[in-house]
C-alpha cells in the first residue's frame, strides 16, 4: 500500500439477536461506535446492519 492510501477494514459487531431479554438493545454495536468516535476519532458507516466499515491511514 502506498503512502497516504486508505485501506477499509470491515467489523461484524452483530445486531443483538442473540442478546438476552427482547427489549435489551445490542451492547457490543454501541461499544464498538463509542470506541471507534471516542477513542480512535475514526469515522464509519454502517453498510448494513451489524456491520461497520472503518477507513484506516
Amino acid at each position: 500500500r502506498s503512502i497516504g492510501q486508505r485501506q477499509q477494514v470491515l467489523i461484524c459487531v452483530g445486531t443483538g439477536h442473540h442478546t438476552k431479554g427482547s427489549r435489551t438493545p445490542a451492547r457490543l454495536p454501541a461499544a464498538v461506535e463509542r470506541y471507534l468516535l471516542e477513542d480512535e476519532h475514526l469515522d464509519y458507516t454502517e453498510p448494513q446492519p451489524g456491520m461497520l466499515r472503518v477507513s484506516i491511514y
